[in-house]
């Protein structure tokens, strides 16, 4: 089968979606199918190693809008679907409907959701004004609610505007794909509000990459290490993080690895909070060195305070048997079991989440249990055989 994986971004590890499509053009290869990649930008970091894909075209147009300035873009992807002899396209949050719907009339299409873009003008389910997980379907209490504005790229103090009306036709869009793909229930459960049908959206969370080699036995849980993974963002908690951590009540050391532009604003923080000889904040690390700092970390917090589809990073945890604490928020429950794998804190509650973490640091026999359990549910959860099956079941199913 040669599958055509139409993404936003392409040529670096700038989120955990670049991370989940180089497992997945690497998983296709190994079971025999091709991949073609188009995309409309590249992304920060170069590929160490580049994915076995046959080809990669960049189009611009993917990730803007339909404009009068792009309307060529679709007969030119058109060309190309069947110049490669495409026989399925994989979508990827895109934006342009209009090409959307152009590739669901030229081939079989899937997508997949991995995040709320499709459904959420800010794009993670909160809300502007109080930050609170937001329950409202896509439509004009956005408007009320000021999540039409973001802010600008380029100019500082100016804000941008998005259009709530090409949003809701670019969901329309994604409503006439014959299946979605949902990383989670609480992806599901959000797409069949805003009028998608249970059928169409089969649930499969994403394949993680090749479990880490290691031996079990010479796991170690004795450096009370906290370890954060992730963009350093605002919805993703790390500011929340340290203020858990300024209440975690026995010695520890955290790493944060990742970047972003929250990463000023959390150093001071934790400078504020006198943290700095304990947090170190060691930036992007590429994904063969970061097999060291999982491997020394007693836990791994994933803090994230917005509706995640599904937190790559707990199943990168779950696979080094390492624990995880974690806010109760959108699909985490999916991959997370409370009281066995790790725990689940009400969202916010940093002070249960600095219990949470100092109860892991210090009792280490829990710890490891909750760490051989999370390995033991991702060796089942996370098996490759039975991902590439399912998702090869879903794209035959469209054909």
């Amino acid at each position: 089968m040669k599958i055509l994986i139409v993404t936003r971004e392409w040529d670096g590890y700038h989120s955990g979606v670049l991370q989940y499509l180089v497992n997945l053009v690497t998983l296709l290869h190994q079971f025999g199918h091709k991949s073609v990649i188009m995309f409309s930008q590249k992304g920060d970091t170069p590929f160490v190693e580049k994915p076995p894909v046959d080809a990669e075209y960049l189009i611009p147009s993917l990730d803007e809008f339909p404009s009068r300035h792009n309307l060529k873009d679709t007969a030119k992807i058109i060309k190309i679907i069947e110049d490669e002899n495409i026989d399925i396209v994989f979508i990827n949050e895109i934006k342009n409907y209009a090409i959307i719907r152009a590739l669901n009339m030229c081939r079989p299409t899937v997508g997949m959701m991995h995040a709320c873009h499709y459904i959420c003008l800010r794009g993670f389910k909160t809300s502007r004004i109080s930050s609170r997980i937001c329950n409202n379907n896509l439509g004009f209490a956005c408007i009320l609610h000021g999540c039409f504005l973001k802010r600008h790229p380029e100019r500082k103090f100016l804000p941008k505007f998005v259009n709530i009306i090409k949003t809701l036709h670019r969901l329309e869009a994604y409503r006439e794909v014959k299946k979605i793909i949902a990383p989670s229930r609480y992806i599901k459960n959000e797409l069949m509000k805003h009028g998608f049908k249970n059928e169409q959206v089969p649930v499969l969370p994403p394949y993680p990459g090749e479990s880490p080699r290691f031996q079990v036995n010479n796991l170690t849980y004795n450096n009370n290490i906290v370890l954060f993974v992730g963009r350093i963002v605002s919805y993703k908690g790390v500011d929340v993080l340290l203020k858990a951590l300024s209440f975690v009540r026995c010695n520890f050391e955290a790493w944060i690895i990742g970047e972003g532009r929250y990463r000023n604003k959390c150093e001071h923080i934790s400078k504020k909070l006198n943290l700095q000889d304990k947090v170190k904040f060691l930036g992007w690390v590429d994904s063969d060195n970061l097999h060291n700092f999982y491997s020394k970390a007693t836990l791994v917090a994933v803090p994230s305070v917005c509706a995640e589809a599904h937190a790559m990073v707990g199943a990168e945890a779950m696979s080094y048997g390492k624990p995880v604490v974690a806010f109760d928020v959108g699909g985490n429950s999916d991959w997370l079991e409370n009281g066995e794998t790790g725990f689940l804190v009400k969202l916010m509650d940093y002070r249960a989440f600095a219990d949470k973490i100092t109860l892991l640091l210090t009792d280490k026999p829990l710890a490891r249990e909750m760490g051989m359990n999370g390995y033991k549910r991702y060796l089942v959860k996370f098996n490759k055989i039975n991902y590439i099956e399912r998702l090869i079941e879903i794209f035959q199913s469209v054909i």
